[in-house]
């Protein structure tokens, strides 16, 4: 890791202007940052446990109803197939309608690529191909989680803030927060984000739960070059958060 480029140092994509890894960590690269999560690093993380508490950090498939962007509810049906036996399945899973992770081949950097520059469509097919979420699941997403609790330093601190409302969480926030916490990263850890959003979201009524999945508007991290390079050069190796999307939304260049 001592190797990597500092973020001003990684290319840039010409006719985008916008820096990227895309070569770092190899041709073909399918992992990205979660390169970081080493044998080493994985070891010094288990020894870095210290009561062994389990801490579920993933929603239920139901949680948000109705769905965000106008996805569609699941459907759960349970159902005997016999006078012994009980069954069940699932229809109409969409898979980013609760908690998940975004791979590598969800957003392309318009007509330049996805991760690695790839922009094969035949390569993309949605039966395989390059850059599926699998490969992440074979390498296993294993590390170092820290907790950067911005809500509660927002409200410790007097200052607005307010999950639901688009409000920017800027690179220089999250080192106030980490330096306020005592936090320090290293190199491979697993960011998790909290801004309070979920949690007063479980607290909604119905008719709540439906302004906030038609709403679009929650605070997140900037989408801009200083939180890419804050997070680069610190050497995370993922991102999570407790919002619908980890970026603040609705994303512009003027609120990012």
């Amino acid at each position: 890791m001592a190797d990597l480029p500092q973020f001003d140092e990684l290319p840039i994509v010409e006719g985008l202007g916008l820096r990227h890894a895309w070569k770092v960590f190899g041709e073909g690269d399918e992992l990205g940052t979660i390169n970081l999560l080493t044998p080493e690093r994985i070891a010094v993380a288990l020894r870095s446990a210290a009561h062994g508490r389990v801490i579920n950090l993933t929603q239920t498939l139901t949680a948000f109803d109705p769905p965000f962007y106008g996805r569609e509810p699941l459907r759960h049906k349970v159902y005997r197939l016999d006078r012994n036996y009980w069954d069940d399945r699932l229809d109409n899973l969409l898979l980013q309608s609760s908690t998940h992770w975004d791979g590598l081949r969800h957003v392309q950097a318009k007509e330049f690529g996805f991760w690695g520059g790839l922009t094969d469509e035949s390569a993309l097919a949605p039966t395989g191909g390059p850059l599926g979420i699998e490969a992440w699941a074979r390498h296993g997403i294993v590390g170092r989680g820290v907790l950067i609790d911005v809500g509660r330093y927002m409200e410790s601190a007097g200052l607005p803030f307010d999950p639901f409302e688009s409000q920017t969480v800027s690179a220089a926030d999250l080192e106030e927060v980490c330096s306020s916490q005592g936090v320090k990263l290293e190199a491979g850890d697993i960011l998790c984000v909290r801004t309070g959003w979920m949690s007063r979201y479980l607290r909604l009524d119905q008719e709540g739960r439906r302004q906030a999945a038609e709403s679009h508007a929650f605070a997140g991290l900037a989408a801009d070059e200083a939180m890419s390079r804050w997070l680069w050069n610190e050497h995370v190796a993922a991102v999570a958060a407790d919002n619908p999307a980890v970026e603040v939304s609705p994303g512009s260049r003027e609120v990012g």
